[in-house]
């Protein structure tokens, strides 16, 4: 039994009660589900923004789940779940924090499933032109819109929704849409809680974004102080901030008593590339597939090392998101497809458990590994702040038993001393249990198949065509646990691998050497690419796509097209093991200017009417190539269009909650964490506990340790945020959005304090709803809501 150092003393604080109940991870078997549903389909049409069309092919039925069994007459409210690229019944049965609430409240639910997602599939992935275009963000909350739209204003729903407010919910790019439906249609949410929403991912979303060049500091920047100065770093330390809150599951930051599991994981991976690289300890590859039980023996190359360390790396990001404190099945049923095998509580804390407990010959662990940052040369503070600095490829030495090694960048060199082999294969040995805690979460593998790719997303489920037949198809493959396997996340890590890139290249090979931006002159201002690969051109008049199971989709099927649509990039996947994680080699574009080619930070620059080069994009082309053609060939990397769409929080947006976990990759994205300029990758590293438990705790002084989690947003990202109530909820032991999920014994307090507060806003926020329509409806004059 793996103890943990969380406190838990929700019941000292006086936080039970309703908050946790009647329904927890405990009351599972009584939990509601997707089985109570009272299931509704409404048509949409394709595109909300072109016109109108009557044609069958150009309208779709949404798949939503209703339910009334909490209200008699009218509900209070509607708690309403935007939902995203999984099909609906993942976040009906995990988004316990919906129906407590709802349930205390005598409210009502919906949850409404994204197009393209699940069984709301538009029937024009068939025999239809460019079938694939329709599927984005916009197009998505316009859904939601027209059927909130439908249910207050039309007969006979309006009879009892019409005055009753409607509160949005999501989580991850779910978070996303419920930020920006209440931005969108104030008229139509009265607020949002946006779980784990990595809108700061996006460049030009983020406020830190436009603070391009250099800047020194003045008589009227006093505040600025050096030690300001010195947590203050440039944007592109975003580009490796989801590896840095994967690795604070690794430290005392996320519970453990050190950080002796991510000291020995990042010393594993330099070792690994030694032993495989240089060492000559004859039949060391045979023994390090044998000690970790890995489905082939490795070749002594730089090829096989990256794609075995690439391969062990990956589990990590999954553990992270799903590192709750209670066993569940939202992960591995969402990203492994399997809804009936569930990671155990805190499985990242599992993955280090033999890490932690590896033991050498000489019984000195402590002593037996070293790492050690050498000091480098270059900026000092002397110099002005540089927004737009690249990361720094990590300078160590490591001391593993009397073997010393110097770690440049990429680059291992030995110093002295030889490789202790049968204490590097106990470690071996220990980082493979470690990743088998997600690799091996059915319990059936017999060993780590390194060289195989992710299984891929696009297997579609082999039965029935109608909605009817697929929503029974799909059912009946959760039953018996035989979903198909999705990539989503290993996918979605990086998305722009699969758009701008050669098939075939490694993630390593993209950013060595050759920048990965295309420039591509157009013939004329207003002229455009049909879209079609370069590989496999397609004139305009065969873009009929041809799909065989027509409305049959596999889970994530909407996630690829809408990020492609809506140019969607998440840079704060795209690079780790830059020095303050638990990774190494280095991997990923050490700025945007990598990634982007000669672009400097400023958007300006390629997107001014008078530019005369634009960058094409190409996540289109594997699309292309299975004959659903319609995705963008536009590429618009800083996210410009997003940014004109949504706009950004400064001005216009009101009565939205973002909560981040300080555990979970995606926080790398979020809006409003701890940090300079309310940029988190400033304040946290790996290491950091969070609040300070020397300053804030929570039994002595609740109300200062409740400022420390939930507090507006910086002024800098929003202006007078607490006037428009914009907060920032930080679960400081939170992995994806943990605060929507069923609550548990087992939670964590800062969770238990979050939940709270999240409350007590949605419910002001209802009063306020109902306070203004009484006003409008004593007056007979519409009131001005304070938006």
């Amino acid at each position: 039994m793996l103890k943990f150092l969380l406190p838990t003393f929700g019941v000292a604080l006086g936080l039970e009660g309703g908050l946790l109940g009647p329904f927890t991870q405990e009351s599972a078997p009584n939990n509601p589900t997707s089985a109570d549903c009272d299931w509704k389909w409404f048509n949409q049409p394709l595109n909300h923004f072109s016109g109108v069309s009557n044609a069958d092919n150009f309208v779709f039925k949404q798949r939503t789940c209703f339910y009334d069994k909490f209200w008699k007459t009218k509900p209070s409210a509607v708690l309403f779940y935007v939902g995203n690229e999984s099909p609906l019944e993942i976040y009906v049965n995990n988004t316990g924090m919906m129906w407590n609430l709802a349930h205390e409240l005598k409210a009502g639910i919906i949850f409404a499933e994204h197009r393209y997602e699940g069984l709301s599939v538009p029937s024009v992935l068939d025999n239809t032109e460019n079938c694939m275009a329709y599927a984005s963000s916009k197009q998505a909350l316009a859904d939601y819109a027209l059927l909130i739209e439908t249910l207050k204003f039309t007969s006979p729903y309006k009879e009892i929704y019409g005055d009753v407010p409607f509160i949005a919910f999501g989580g991850s790019y779910g978070g996303m849409l419920a930020g920006w439906i209440r931005t969108k249609y104030p008229h139509l949410i009265a607020g949002a809680l946006a779980g784990s929403a990595p809108i700061f991912g996006v460049p030009m979303l983020n406020n830190r974004f436009f603070q391009t060049g250099k800047h020194s500091v003045n008589s009227a920047q006093q505040q600025l102080t050096e030690s300001h100065r010195k947590k203050k770093k440039s944007f592109n330390s975003i580009l490796d901030s989801s590896s840095m809150f994967i690795s604070r599951s690794l430290t005392k930051a996320g519970g453990l008593s050190g950080s002796t599991c991510m000291l020995n994981f990042k010393a594993f991976w330099i070792l690994l590339k030694y032993a495989m690289e240089q060492s000559d300890v004859v039949g060391l590859n045979e023994k390090i597939a044998d000690s970790m039980r890995l489905c082939s023996v490795p070749a002594s190359s730089a090829a096989d090392y990256y794609l075995l360390s690439d391969f062990m790396q990956s589990a990590f990001f999954l553990l992270a998101e799903g590192n709750y404190p209670f066993p569940s099945a939202y992960i591995t049923g969402a990203v492994g497809g399997n809804m009936n095998v569930k990671l155990p509580a805190w499985p990242m804390h599992h993955a280090c458990k033999p890490m932690e407990e590896v033991s050498f010959p000489t019984g000195e662990t402590g002593s037996m590994i070293s790492l050690e940052e050498n000091l480098q040369s270059g900026s000092t503070m002397q110099e002005p702040f540089d927004n737009a600095a690249p990361l720094v490829a990590p300078n160590y030495t490591l001391t593993f038993g009397d073997l010393q090694l110097n770690v440049v960048g990429e680059n291992v060199n030995k110093v002295g001393g030889s490789l202790d082999g049968p204490s590097f294969l106990k470690l071996a040995k220990a980082a493979a249990e470690g990743v088998e805690v997600w690799y091996n979460f059915t319990g059936q593998e017999q060993c780590l198949n390194w060289k195989e790719p992710a299984p891929n997303s696009d297997t579609t489920v082999a039965s029935g065509t109608s909605a009817t037949d697929a929503q029974e198809a799909l059912s009946q493959g959760e039953q018996n646990g035989q979903r198909q396997p999705s990539s989503l996340m290993r996918q979605s890590k990086m998305p722009r691998v699969s758009h701008l890139h050669t098939k075939g290249q490694t993630k390593r090979e993209l950013y060595s050497g050759a920048t990965m931006g295309r420039n591509v002159f157009l013939p004329a201002l207003g002229a455009r690419d049909d879209g079609a690969s370069n590989d496999d051109p397609q004139p305009t008049s065969s873009r009929t796509c041809s799909y065989a199971s027509s409305n049959v989709v596999p889970p994530a099927f909407s996630w690829g097209p809408t990020v492609c649509n809506d140019q969607m990039f998440l840079v704060n996947t795209d690079s780790m093991g830059y020095g303050r994680d638990a990774f190494f080699p280095p991997s990923g574009p050490a700025s945007l200017q990598d990634m982007y080619g000669t672009l400097t930070m400023s958007p300006l620059n390629i997107i001014s009417a008078n530019s005369s080069t634009v960058l094409t994009s190409e996540c289109a082309a594997d699309s292309n190539a299975q004959k659903l053609f319609g995705l963008t060939d536009r590429a618009d990397p800083y996210g410009q269009e997003m940014f004109d769409y949504y706009g950004p929080l400064k001005d216009t947006a009101s009565k939205i909650i973002f909560s981040n976990g300080l555990l979970d990759p995606w926080s790398g994205g979020g809006i409003g964490l701890p940090g300079v300029d309310g940029f988190m990758v400033d304040d946290l590293g790996a290491e950091t506990v969070y609040p300070d438990p020397e300053k804030y705790d929570p039994k002595k002084n609740p109300v200062e340790y409740t400022q420390q989690l939930f507090y507006p947003i910086d002024e800098r990202i929003a202006k007078n945020a607490q006037d428009r109530e914009l907060f920032a909820a930080i679960v400081s032991h939170g992995a994806h959005h943990l605060d929507l999920m069923y609550p548990c014994d087992d939670d964590p307090v800062d969770v238990k304090f979050v939940r709270r507060e999240e409350v007590k806003w949605i419910k002001k926020w209802i009063a306020d709803h109902n306070r203004e329509h009484a006003e409008e409806q004593a007056t007979g004059e519409d009131v001005i809501y304070d938006l």
